[in-house]
């Protein structure tokens, strides 16, 4: 009798914990892999500024690359000037050569700013669609 009964008491218990794990869902340690999100992302290389020998502009040139994994198109670089308390004083816009840049590909830019004496400082960004 006390065999029966510790018979069906680990019959019982192994049921129950068959019926346990059946309802908790298996996980996987295996993670899909990320998505990879595509677009195009154009950095700022390097850049240089300079007066004009007439003094009446500022050439700006500089390189430009895609480090995306898109091509970027109509890539211009804006350029702001500011004066010495940070206001500004004009916006210009420039295409880059080429202005469509492929990833991993290199373009310049080469830009006139007018003078101004007020002048301090040169900030650059790039647009592209």
């Amino acid at each position: 009798m006390k065999n029966l009964k510790l018979f069906l008491l680990i019959i019982s218990l192994i049921f129950l914990v068959s019926i346990l794990l059946s309802c908790n869902p298996q996980t996987s340690d295996k993670q899909s892999p990320p998505e990879t999100i595509t677009k195009a992302d154009i950095e700022i290389v390097n850049w240089t500024n300079y007066l004009s020998d007439s003094k009446n502009y500022y050439y700006i040139d500089g390189i430009l690359k895609n480090v995306g994994n898109e091509k970027a198109s109509y890539v211009k670089v804006k350029i702001k000037s500011f004066d010495i308390n940070d206001n500004l004083i004009s916006i210009d816009e420039w295409y880059a050569d080429p202005f469509d840049i492929f990833p991993d590909q290199e373009a310049t830019f080469s830009a006139m700013v007018s003078y101004s004496s007020k002048i301090y400082k040169f900030k650059l960004s790039v647009l592209w669609e």
